[in-house]
């Protein structure tokens, strides 16, 4: 066996190895979009405390845990650097049996198996950590909006990267979501029918001037319909906020949680809106969580068309889309494609888990899962949102069709 130079300075193979560790990809991510919000900053300010306290003050959970992953990052690569000295040492000799050769790369196979393990569980407990923190510092949601806090603050994240600060609020509730949404820099048009709930979102947030309310549904024509309204009846009251359950569609419910009544509201459309204009052509994101409803307010969108849209989907095993709720993945996914929207990133928790994780760009659902799709027409700002989901959230990588 000959002893090349350049054999030594990078082994055959084993560079690779530890380049396409999962962890390192992340840390990659990160680095990558904290440098770029730093290059920012320093074409605004020539102050470096200036700098620093309006990241800290102002930004997502992004550049925060950009922050506090930095100051782990020099041990991880110190070691990362050692593990890659000793195969370079064990490669460099000229003369080693292959027997020999292959014993000596298991076992080095093994050191950085363990070491990448051991760094992937530190790496994701202080993004675990961090995250947890900064989701109710920094947006101050409550997980009883029918959103998790990762979508919420994928919004949030959006504003600096979107050609409009206007949004729609659709299924607004009493204002979680706009709330967040206000104290970023939008301006809302939130749209909830329910008239006790209505009268609890502008008590919460009409006195703010960026915040526009409705007091009727969306959905696909003008026209009055049944809005179904749903009754806790468990007995120790778990479904607290029962109003978020509410819809135009009667689909499937948990049997402490049915449709007690229904009421009359009033549909409109948002082409009918716009064309009337009621509310603005330059909207840079659509929120629509209308428990079931969500194709027809899609459908309802006519010629016009948004940077973002986001809709909330839930897998035929979830309890409550089990049967008449319009808002399966794959359905949405082929109305959106007939409106040119080609990339998508879901954002999903499985029922009885309360962690959620991501994927791209594949049209079908996790068993018993539910969540929210976030549909792109333009690239740039999906790849945004792809790299934002990769530094706060776990990705789930799809194999195959059969593995759902």
């Amino acid at each position: 066996m000959t002893n090349k130079s350049s054999d030594n300075e990078n082994p055959k193979g084993l560079v690779s190895i530890v380049a396409s560790f999962p962890l390192i990809r992340r840390i990659k991510i990160i680095k990558e979009l904290f440098l770029e919000k730093l290059d920012v900053l320093n074409k605004k300010f020539n102050n470096f405390d200036n700098k620093v306290n309006l990241l800290l003050q102002n930004d997502t959970p992004l550049l925060q845990v950009s922050i506090a992953i930095t100051k782990s990052l020099q041990s991880i690569q110190q070691e990362i650097q050692g593990l890659l000295d000793e195969l370079r040492k064990n490669f460099a000799v000229s003369s080693i049996k292959l027997s020999e050769m292959d014993d000596k790369i298991i076992q080095l196979e093994r050191k950085v198996e363990k070491s990448q393990q051991k760094l992937s569980s530190e790496f994701q407990a202080l993004v675990d950590t961090v995250v947890k923190k900064l989701d109710s510092q920094i947006t101050g949601i409550q997980q009883n909006d029918g959103l998790s806090n990762r979508e919420v603050g994928l919004m949030c994240y959006l504003y600096s990267y979107l050609p409009s600060r206007r949004v729609i609020d659709i299924g607004a509730n009493v204002g979680e979501t706009s709330q967040s949404l206000l104290k970023v820099g939008y301006e809302v048009y939130a749209f909830e029918p329910f008239s006790s709930t209505f009268q609890e979102l502008n008590e919460r947030l009409g006195s703010n001037p960026n915040f526009h309310s409705f007091p009727f549904a969306i959905g696909e024509y003008n026209k009055g319909d049944l809005f179904h309204i749903a009754c806790d009846q468990s007995e120790k009251g778990i479904h607290k906020y029962s109003s978020l359950y509410n819809s135009l569609a009667k689909n499937s419910m948990p049997d402490d949680l049915p449709f007690a009544e229904t009421i009359s509201v009033n549909v409109r459309s948002l082409v009918d809106l716009h064309d009337t204009q009621e509310i603005p052509s330059d909207i840079g994101l659509v929120k629509i969580d209308t428990e079931g409803y969500d194709i027809q307010v899609i459908r309802g969108m006519g010629s016009y068309r948004y940077p973002v849209v986001v809709a909330k989907f839930g897998d035929t095993q979830f309890s409550c889309d089990r049967f008449g709720a319009m808002n399966q993945l794959e359905e949405l996914v082929q109305e959106m494609k007939t409106k040119n929207y080609n990339w998508y990133i879901v954002i999903y928790q499985v029922s009885g888990n309360n962690t959620p994780s991501f994927y791209s760009n594949y049209p079908q659902s996790v068993e018993n899962s539910w969540g929210n799709v976030f549909f792109f027409q333009d690239y740039s700002i999906f790849s945004k949102a792809l790299m934002w989901c990769s530094a706060v959230m776990s990705e789930t990588y799809i194999q195959s069709v059969s593995d759902y």
